[in-house]
């Protein structure tokens, strides 16, 4: 009898866990889909494992021609001309963390940034597994920071210009005023 009762409190006490445990996944779910930013998990060899659905919104990418296929320095091109480790490479080689790095993205006719951070993870035995991140679209923002650049590059050239043109007509003041001088 106490038996019974015991796997019966056992049975009841498992299906609650797992209906929370349902319900968080659940919740996990419905907000990585409605998120504005990706999340992300390569193994140990940089290999995608995980790549929350969003990834499609931003990079329109699916995420199954992702996961098991592509190496985050492939989807990230983070493939250097000059041989030097980007700054996510090099903290994946020493199982660092980074925050915020910005990659620029070439898609066909688009250009896409990304502001990412990510940390490694270790499995029970304290080994390196992978990494896990998120990845967020900052293409406006970069968009008005390199416009903004732009503008003041530009501005600083009228800033010359004018600067140039006020010491030609001081010069062409100086020149009337020693010719009327001289009449």
């Amino acid at each position: 009898d106490l038996l019974r009762k015991r796997n019966e409190s056992l049975e009841l006490f498992i299906k609650d866990q797992t209906k929370k445990y349902l319900q968080s996944e659940e919740r996990f779910l419905q907000i990585s889909e409605h998120a504005s930013e990706f999340y992300w998990e390569v193994d140990c060899n940089g290999i995608f494992t995980y790549v929350s659905p969003v990834i499609e919104k931003i990079l329109n990418v699916k995420p199954n021609d992702i996961i098991g296929e592509k190496s985050y320095t492939e989807l990230f091109q983070l493939k250097n001309k000059k041989g030097k480790k980007s700054e996510i490479e090099a903290s994946f080689l020493q199982h660092s963390s980074f925050n915020d790095c910005e990659i620029g993205l070439s898609l066909k006719k688009d250009k896409i940034w990304l502001s990412a951070s990510g940390f490694s993870v270790l499995d029970k035995d304290n080994e390196f597994y992978g990494f896990r991140g998120v990845c967020y679209d900052i293409t406006k923002r970069k968009e008005t920071e390199i416009a903004l650049k732009k503008s003041v590059k530009q501005i600083k050239s009228y800033q010359k210009k004018l600067k140039n043109l006020n010491t030609e007509i001081t010069l062409v003041e100086e020149k009337e005023r020693r010719r009327i001088a001289e009449n």
